[in-house]
């Protein structure tokens, strides 16, 4: 599904492509992709979707602590492998790789759910959070939820900010 972009242009698109509320607004279209990505506002966002990467990742810990449950109660690996396959809907060879790994390593965290969170930011203050994502190599998601995480952080004998 595609962020609906009005007449006032960026401003009002919620997640989606600069470049496609720059091409929507009529008397901007002669602008540069550089500057309409300067211009707008950043949207710090991480989206939770069946086909997401979280997702997927969230279903493989699912499947290999399941696994891991029926290696605890002395199932045979093979064994294993046929149940998780006729459970989870995946191949016998895919669902021997889950019950290997959780031989091996046991139970996995599952990551936790990714919400939409969009904030408006000073350009100028985007643009640095863009630039230490870039130089760092992370997302702009991850580098502002470490961010927040640090800040949102209990603080021994301080009082906390604000």
């Amino acid at each position: 599904m595609r962020p609906e972009v009005t007449e006032q242009g960026m401003e009002d698109a919620q997640v989606g492509s600069v470049a496609e509320a720059c091409l929507s607004r009529g008397s901007d279209r002669s602008r540069s992709w550089t500057e309409a990505r300067s211009a707008a506002p950043i949207s710090l966002v991480a989206i939770s979707t069946a086909n997401s990467a979280g997702s997927a990742s969230a279903a493989h810990a699912e499947r290999v602590n399941a696994a891991a449950e029926l290696l605890a109660a002395d199932v045979p690996v093979a064994a294993a492998a046929r149940g998780l396959a006729e459970r989870f809907g995946v191949s016998t060879r895919q669902a021997r790789r889950y019950a290997e790994q959780a031989a091996g390593s046991g139970r996995v965290p599952v990551p936790e759910a990714r919400v939409v969170f969009t904030v408006k930011l000073p350009a100028s203050l985007a643009d640095r959070v863009r630039e230490r994502a870039r130089q760092t190599g992370v997302t702009i998601s991850a580098l502002v939820a470490q961010a927040l995480t640090e800040f949102l952080a209990p603080r021994r004998g301080k009082r906390p900010p604000g």
